[in-house]
């Protein structure tokens, strides 16, 4: 008995997006999470410049992240081969 080969994940443009919007999330989080802990911006920045702003920027953020998470995952999952359902019927 063979095993089957492992599919390899390619890199598209749609896949790339995605984690490039995710990373951006992330920046996200980390600016408003800067401001809520130190109550400066990150990286010197004036942004965020009140707590209500950072709290928005955290919501986007993490939902951006979930939403760029869940994105990769269905084009990961496009790429996975079909597998035939080879049983008794």
């Amino acid at each position: 008995m063979t095993t089957p080969a492992r599919a390899r994940i390619r890199l598209t443009s749609a896949l790339l997006m995605w984690a490039s919007a995710d990373l951006l999330g992330l920046v996200m989080l980390a600016c408003g999470g800067a401001y809520l802990l130190r109550g400066a911006g990150l990286f010197g920045l004036s942004f965020p410049d009140t707590a209500m702003q950072a709290g928005v920027t955290i919501v986007l953020g993490l939902g951006l992240v979930v939403v760029a998470a869940i994105k990769m995952l269905a084009e990961i999952f496009k790429q996975m081969p079909s597998r035939a359902r080879t049983g008794p019927d």
